[in-house]
């Protein structure tokens, strides 16, 4: 048994971890704090292949919140907490690069077994048995492959979950993770009933008037450095607070920053609640082949991808941006 800390742990097949769950009876699925559409569509995608698989399943959501753009697609088990018989269950951890990405240590530290399942390049293999395939463009992609390890149909309400993450996290085909794999599960998914101008309408047209509040607050703060390389916002809980705004209101703002003509990388940090373990979260965006924005977060103990990474830190926003143009500079100028 792992320890789960940051020591890289061995590399698995799909077939292993089928093999592991088979011989399971009970298992909680978990994915990272801050959820974003691959978390919840691989949890909610992992919840019915293991549903249908006969594994008693709960899902573990921090705070058992889902932005609401996701509300189709909640699991029907959420738990926040650490259910009593956890020293029997297998946690099956998706989308999280880290152990420390899981709210609560001890959900790891006392399972039967840790399964982690993800597609970022970085993940430090912190379960018992690891899959993580950086080329894979989601990580419902592989809940898919699990699904067929396990002669699991997919279902219509699978398939619907499944694309979900594939088109947030691509955004919407669009970023460099976009591979033909990308597009043939897209097409698959269809095929298995996911309605694509539902899921449009419900993700990215279903938009809360604080939402757009609070986008308006985070692109009036914008700022431009190092002669437009670089281009940042900040948001305040007072900005939350005047725009009426949760946490999760504020996603996607980083995307517009990234579309400002001549940026390298976008930088998005909003202050977090009174009692977190951080100050700040941040959120880095490029476009640019030359440019590996997971490198800068990895410097806060971040992570995530090449052209889409995220950090937690205590460091003030001038501190943040002065880091972000040295690394850049550092990649640039080799």
């Amino acid at each position: 048994m792992t320890t789960h800390t940051e020591t890289m742990g061995p590399v698995s097949t799909m077939r292993e971890v089928a093999q592991a769950l088979r011989a399971a009876s009970s298992v909680v699925v978990a994915t990272h704090e801050n959820p974003d559409g691959d978390a919840i569509g691989s949890a909610r995608a992992a919840e019915l292949v293991l549903n249908a698989a006969g594994l008693d399943v709960l899902v573990h959501v921090p705070g058992n919140v889902v932005p609401r753009e996701y509300a189709s697609i909640s699991p029907s088990s959420m738990i926040s907490g650490i259910p009593d018989d956890i020293g029997s269950r297998v946690v099956v951890c998706i989308d999280c690069g880290n152990a420390s990405r899981i709210a609560n240590a001890e959900l790891l530290e006392r399972a039967a077994q840790v399964i982690n399942i993800d597609h970022h390049a970085d993940n430090s293999h912190f379960g018992d048995l690891n899959v993580v395939i950086g080329s894979a463009a989601c990580s419902t992609l592989l809940v898919r492959e699990l699904a067929r390890e396990l002669d699991i149909s997919v279902t219509a309400d699978m398939a619907k979950a499944i694309y979900i993450g594939l088109v947030t996290d691509t955004g919407r085909f669009q970023y460099s993770n976009t591979n033909p794999e990308a597009f043939a599960l897209a097409a698959e998914m269809v095929h298995c009933g996911a309605d694509i101008h539902q899921v449009f309408r419900e993700v990215y047209e279903s938009l809360d008037y604080q939402r757009v509040k609070l986008l308006g607050l985070g692109l009036g703060n914008a700022r431009q450095h190092d002669g437009g390389r670089v281009v940042s916002t900040h948001l305040t809980r007072a900005d939350f607070d005047a725009a009426g705004a949760d946490d999760d209101d504020a996603e996607g703002i980083v995307d517009f920053l990234r579309a400002t003509v001549g940026t390298h990388v976008a930088v998005f940090v909003r202050d977090l609640k009174q009692g977190s373990a951080f100050a700040r979260k941040g959120s880095l965006r490029t476009t640019r082949d030359d440019v590996d924005v997971s490198v800068i977060a990895r410097t806060w103990s971040g992570g995530g991808h090449r052209q889409a990474a995220g950090f937690s830190t205590d460091d003030s926003m001038d501190e943040i941006v002065a880091r972000v143009v040295a690394g850049l500079s550092a990649q640039q100028e080799r």
